[in-house]
């Protein structure tokens, strides 16, 4: 068995109470996919509220032999205060995220925006894709600066000279329509860095296959090139 799908678990937790009401105890207890959220807020015989939160996660085991490496939680704490009238509320919450699993050790981690690997074992776009899908990633969608530079980051860590990868999208369907692995359109990725006078299908007209398959270059710009060349490519998995 393959674990295909990108594993995320968002988890938020609001607790409110008012300093000038004496409440009795509250717990709140959420799980999902082996990880449990249990969180109490009390006040104590001083007058002080206490929030506790404390997070469950169960390890993973491999599956197919593939070693699935678990990954440090990322969290955020944001405390809120509104006065409305003689009532003085504070809102506390937890949001805290698990990332996906990571196969293998060649997965480089960039806080915030995700894991990126280089394959340079050259395929053609499709065994590309596929081979993404078997690490439980896809091929890379760039939709920012930051997610741009962590590429080109992981590609110079490779080589310092010029090259091209495979990267998730493509106009397989209609020319000129271009669609990311995930069925999106790439202009709502939200960072489209052309090449440029790219992308420029036009200068085969003629040819049955064309430019249909995106890339990118070791600058950061992005490129329509043929789908049935080898290329090296980069798989990503996304927070």
């Amino acid at each position: 068995m393959v674990w295909e799908c990108i594993w995320q678990l968002p988890v938020a937790l609001l607790i409110m109470a008012s300093p000038r009401v004496l409440l009795a105890d509250d717990s709140v207890c959420s799980s999902a996919g082996g990880v449990g959220l249990r969180a109490s807020s009390f006040r104590n015989l001083t007058g002080h509220w206490i929030t506790k939160a404390a997070l469950i996660r169960k390890s993973r085991r491999d599956i197919s032999e593939l070693r699935f490496e678990q990954r440090p939680l990322h969290y955020d704490i944001d405390i809120t205060r509104q006065i409305c009238g003689d009532v003085e509320t504070l809102t506390t919450v937890f949001t805290v995220v698990e990332p996906p699993a990571r196969v293998g050790a060649d997965y480089k981690y960039f806080p915030n925006v995700g894991y990126y690997k280089l394959h340079t074992d050259k395929r053609n776009w499709e065994n590309a894709r596929r081979t993404c899908a078997k690490e439980g990633a896809h091929l890379a969608i760039v939709n920012s600066e930051a997610e741009e530079n962590a590429i080109r980051e992981v590609m110079r860590a490779h080589s310092t000279d010029k090259f091209i990868a495979f990267i998730g999208f493509h106009d397989m369907f209609k020319e000129g329509e271009y669609l990311t692995v995930l069925g999106q359109p790439l202009i709502s990725s939200g960072h489209v860095n052309w090449m440029k006078g790219e992308p420029n299908n036009a200068e085969f007209p003629d040819s049955p296959e064309g430019q249909d398959c995106g890339s990118i270059h070791s600058d950061g710009t992005i490129d329509d090139v043929k789908c049935n060349v080898e290329r090296r490519f980069l798989c990503e998995q996304s927070l």
